[in-house]
């Protein structure tokens, strides 16, 4: 099973506090790596709504929001890399994630996985792209690879279906091809979809996990995160603040300019309610080999 960031950091509500929580509690990489071996190190940012399209503040939750990611062409066709946003409920300490993961070329054609999970305990799914647990823990795990092209716009929606039912569905912005993701139900009251949380682009893969023989050996990921944004009460689009490398903890964790990470503002267009708004996502690169 997949053992990501979520897995090593305790969630928040609150995106402010989140920040800090993902250099105190990463504590397992104070550790030496096992000899021969560095940790691959992550890349982590928050994100977070505060105004409605007309100038007013935003509510409190909302039902729906929809996450974009681009994964540019020069990323390597291979698993081991984990893009992923944080999502978090009203009622709820624990939250989620959604995002996407590349895999090997099949039959010649290019592949996506899209991931979709709670971290919630007593999280139920009837869902055939789910299964009970995720990362070892309570909550529900969604997953489904589909064919693509690396470059396009893919659009995650994570939305309300019934009181205390969720779906995840994505949109493939190049070909409008939709794909359900998965659902889940969360145990009652557990509130709408708070409006901050917080992102990370990962290493998952190695023998052991997270590690690699030398920073020149990681696979290379280069992609957008778009900005986080509601089409509800006439829209709202949020803001993400810059991605920062884990920190070093004493020159065993790979970081610029070992491990190749960049990051830059990237213009966005948003497509809210039938209206084209300009945005601004984050570009993030790291490592260095195809894969594939």
């Amino acid at each position: 099973m997949l053992k990501s960031t979520m897995q090593r950091i305790a969630l928040s509500t609150s995106a402010l506090s989140v920040a800090s929580l993902l250099f105190t509690s990463l504590s397992s990489f104070a550790a030496p790596p096992p000899s021969g071996k560095m940790w691959a190190g992550s890349t982590y940012f928050n994100w977070i709504i505060t105004q409605q399209q007309d100038g007013s503040a935003a509510p409190a939750s909302v039902s729906e929001l929809t996450f974009p990611f681009t994964i540019n062409d020069s990323t390597a066709r291979s698993t081991g890399v984990y893009l992923a946003q944080q999502y978090y409920f009203e009622n709820q300490a624990n939250g989620g994630y959604l995002g996407l993961q590349p895999q090997n070329d099949a039959g010649g054609k290019q592949r996506i996985r899209a991931v979709f999970s709670s971290f919630i305990p007593g999280s139920v799914s009837t869902d055939k792209n789910c299964s009970s647990g995720a990362d070892g823990g309570a909550g529900v795990s969604c997953g489904v690879i589909f064919e693509t092209n690396y470059g396009s716009t893919y659009n995650i929606t994570i939305r309300q279906t019934s009181e205390d039912e969720w779906s995840g569905d994505l949109v493939d912005s190049s070909t409008g091809k939709t794909v359900h993701v998965g659902s889940y139900q969360l145990p009652a009251k557990s509130g709408g979809l708070k409006l901050s949380g917080s992102g990370f682009v990962e290493y998952f893969s190695g023998n052991p996990e997270w590690t690699t023989s030398s920073c020149g050996d990681l696979l290379k990921i280069s992609g957008v995160i778009g900005p986080v944004y509601t089409s509800q009460n006439g829209g709202a689009i949020g803001v993400i603040d810059a991605p920062y490398e884990q920190d070093s903890e004493g020159g065993t964790v790979c970081r610029s300019p070992d491990s190749g990470f960049s990051s830059s503002p990237q213009n966005f267009d948003i497509n809210l309610n039938g209206n084209t708004v300009a945005a601004t996502g984050r570009t993030i690169e790291r490592g260095f080999t195809s894969g594939v």
